[in-house]
């Protein structure tokens, strides 16, 4: 068998064009003959985890620019918003 592998992470990639550049650093792949690779399967589920986590991570780069809540924050907000809700509703109804 003949896999793809990247010098930098080392994974061993399905031997296909799609996997030229490796998705999880993006550096260029060889192949290397008499190697297993991963299942395509596998690949393609490791890939687009890659992917999201390079998306994920420009999303939060822009939202630090910009000084945005987090998404941790955003929910204390919230969580503290009905609580108070909630306490107003009970100081009502006594």
């Amino acid at each position: 068998m003949t896999a793809r592998r990247c010098s930098t992470c080392t994974l061993n990639w399905v031997n296909s064009q799609e996997y030229a550049r490796c998705p999880r650093c993006e550096e260029p792949t060889s192949v290397i003959k008499e190697e297993i690779p991963m299942t395509p399967g596998h690949s393609r589920l490791i890939a687009k985890r890659c992917r999201f986590e390079r998306f994920y991570e420009a999303h939060e780069d822009e939202r630090e620019r910009k000084g945005a809540p987090s998404p941790e924050e955003l929910g204390q907000q919230q969580a503290f918003a009905l609580v108070r809700g909630w306490h107003e509703v009970r100081v009502k109804l006594q």
